[in-house]
């Protein structure tokens, strides 16, 4: 951690009032926020802090930067991303020529405002941009015709012949005269995941009408993985099925396309006994998978195996996520704890 970190209160007022400025202004500060904030003795528990540490949700360099009022440059270069893709939205969404340019107006009086001091973090000023773009287009699924196609390419293309041959296909397998049975049942497990791992970064199975040939997804099913985190999810794996690790994951949803590759990648974990918590954004953000994408997008629903959902409450301080089970195919939405990340 750097310096910064070390922030000692109480020898430049000055500086402190901007230091209390930034949280506050980010929906950060738990003595402004109390019913949206994480309290210190919650952050404690969470994230291991040392004397005089203080935590943030950006990097060191952009925290430091902030602080010492020299973020000018990296600032408005973010902020100017965050409004052509705003702006991008606002035009393939909003038909009506009067709502849209009504909401560009309001859009861009909050943008101005928000981003006119250098204060505040980039993704939490696009956050409350979004949530004003939903709310006042009364539009829950901004993009969900384009997002469910996307889905839908990848779920024919798992369900697709050459598919089942390249994914079945037991090229890759090391079998030797001391190779046990359990050996190849982990092999097994190990290959089909690191053939799905692989798919899932080839975007054009899920951004083109037609996939890739069968030559080229074969070469990347079959591509070396060499990674410390493949390293790290192989032991992993092999500890839980000899016993020696829980067997609980949580996994992080992506965009719309791979999420359907994180699906037959979790139902083979679920294969295994491993109980998979998937945790998913809880309001729109672009193509990234969001809670109401569950219970309404249909890939998941003929993915998933639903036959149990309840509702989570809506509360600033409820993280959205689902718990898998093998046994049954439910869907559970228990109410955990949110991160110290707070809502904006």
């Amino acid at each position: 951690m750097s310096e910064i970190l070390r922030y000692v209160k109480g020898q430049d007022p000055d500086r402190d009032a901007w230091l209390t400025n930034f949280f506050t202004e980010n929906h950060l500060s738990y003595e402004t926020f109390p019913d949206m904030v994480a309290s210190p003795e919650q952050l404690k528990f969470i994230v291991h802090l040392e004397a005089e540490q203080i935590y943030y949700p950006c990097s060191d360099e952009l925290f430091s930067a902030i602080i010492e009022k020299r973020a000018d440059t990296v600032l408005t270069s973010a902020y100017i991303g965050i409004w052509t893709r705003l702006e991008k939205l606002v035009h393939e969404v909003i038909t009506d020529p009067f709502k849209q340019r009504y909401l560009l107006s309001l859009l861009t009086i909050k943008y101005n405002h928000d981003t006119s001091h250098k204060v505040q973090l980039p993704g939490r000023i696009e956050k409350r941009l979004l949530g004003i773009f939903t709310t006042i287009s009364e539009i829950d699924r901004p993009l969900a015709f384009e997002r469910e196609r996307e889905n839908k390419r990848v779920a024919t293309f798992l369900q697709s012949e050459m598919f089942e041959k390249a994914y079945n296909s037991p090229e890759g397998l090391e079998i030797n005269p001391t190779t046990t049975l359990t050996d190849i049942d982990l092999q097994l497990h190990l290959l089909r995941l690191r053939r799905l791992l692989l798919l899932s970064s080839v975007r054009p199975i899920w951004r083109q009408d037609t996939p890739p040939d069968g030559a080229y997804i074969r070469t990347v099913m079959n591509t070396p993985l060499e990674t410390p985190e493949w390293q790290w999810l192989c032991n992993w794996v092999q500890d839980v099925i000899a016993g020696r690790r829980r067997p609980c994951i949580l996994w992080v949803g992506g965009r719309s396309g791979e999420i359907v590759f994180d699906l037959a990648i979790l139902r083979i974990l679920m294969k295994i006994g491993i109980k998979v918590i998937l945790a998913v954004k809880q309001d729109f953000y672009y193509h990234r998978v969001s809670f109401v994408d569950i219970l309404e997008d249909p890939p998941w629903t003929t993915c998933s195996r639903i036959r149990t959902l309840s509702a989570i409450p809506r509360s600033p301080k409820i993280s959205c996520c689902a718990t898998l089970t093998a046994t049954t195919g439910c869907w559970l939405f228990p109410t955990a704890p949110a991160s110290p990340l707070t809502r904006c």
